[in-house]
């Protein structure tokens, strides 16, 4: 009679774990669903408001375009560029009036050797210069579609002001590129929308939503909205995140269970990275 009873006891045990294991799994696989369906509504959000932004600047670039020769013309050996036969260097004309009427920032850049460098720009410095001279980077996506002769769409920030960028290479009456025209609109306002969505966004006692620009490596990987470290580095302000950030690029379904706390919260974390088709990262910490 004891081993009967004891065996029936142990089979009870058995089917008690058996479900609590059954449900936990199954409740945590809703908790994983359900907060991947909130971290991809937001990133939906993101793509919409990038979307719009990149419409808006090239129905702008048209308007700017329009201040210029469709065939501007270069002297190579003076970097000199001319549109109706006038000089486009150190002339804030055109520039100026973009800046005026938009709100937003203009620069032309003329192809010098290997590099594009701004020869008249509406971009000034703390103490009020212009931001002459400098040159595109090598580095940056904008200056490799300009070695294909293609316009480039893109986010930028300047001063701290966010700004959706848009390149257009300007050629020659034979065809060769010889100069860049550049716009910015800011986009402040939809910045803005996207940070009051992102802090209202929340899961149990501290989990949270934070969004990362992963740009050319996760050296450069910048916190787009994030309630402290926003426009940080994220391996300047989370240093130990380093293995964390490789396990977020390289999940095939965004899950990563031990996850490196970027927001103030629970000891042990798990997260859930959905990605935009800009290529950012909307991350969800529970």
């Amino acid at each position: 009679t004891l081993l009967a009873i004891a065996l029936v006891a142990l089979v009870l045990v058995l089917v008690g774990t058996a479900m609590w294991w059954l449900t936990d799994r199954n409740t945590r696989a809703q908790v994983v669903r359900s907060v991947g369906d909130t971290a991809q509504s937001v990133a939906q959000s993101l793509d919409a408001a990038d979307a719009t932004n990149r419409e808006l600047v090239q129905r702008t670039m048209k308007g700017f375009q329009r201040e210029f020769d469709a065939s501007m013309q270069l002297n190579e050996s003076t970097g000199e560029l001319s549109s109706y036969g006038a000089p486009v260097n150190g002339d804030t004309t055109a520039v100026d009036k973009f800046a005026q009427e938009t709100g937003g920032i203009a620069s032309v850049f003329a192809k010098k050797g290997n590099d594009f460098v701004a020869i008249t720009t509406s971009i000034k410095n703390a103490q009020g210069e212009r931001q002459m001279g400098v040159a595109l980077e090598h580095s940056s996506p904008a200056y490799v579609q300009a070695q294909k002769g293609e316009p480039y769409a893109g986010r930028t920030v300047v001063d701290g002001k966010p700004y959706m960028g848009y390149m257009l290479p300007v050629k020659n009456s034979g065809g060769q590129v010889v100069a860049l025209l550049y716009i910015g609109n800011d986009i402040s306002v939809f910045e803005g929308m996207l940070e009051k969505q992102v802090a209202q966004t929340h899961f149990f006692e501290h989990g949270g939503v934070y969004v990362i620009d992963p740009r050319q490596s996760l050296a450069d990987a910048v916190l787009v909205a994030h309630p402290t470290a926003r426009g940080q580095k994220v391996l300047q302000a989370y240093p130990q995140a380093q293995e964390f950030l490789a396990a977020l690029g390289s999940a095939e379904d965004g899950f990563v269970r031990h996850a490196t706390p970027v927001l103030a919260g629970a000891d042990d974390p798990w997260a859930l990275v959905r990605k935009t088709q800009g290529g950012w990262w909307v991350v969800a910490e529970v």
